[in-house]
């Protein structure tokens, strides 16, 4: 039988990248912001 592999891995790649790339831009500024604020001691 044809389980549609692809598709379904497709789907996988998509919701991943949906989830972890808002994830990945905030923690990015929150560093910026903390390391910025280690340099003003």
């Amino acid at each position: 039988m044809y389980y549609r592999t692809f598709e379904s891995l497709a789907m996988l790649v998509i919701a991943y990248l949906i989830i972890i790339m808002p994830i990945s831009f905030i923690l990015t500024i929150i560093e910026r912001k903390l390391r910025y604020a280690e340099f003003g001691n």
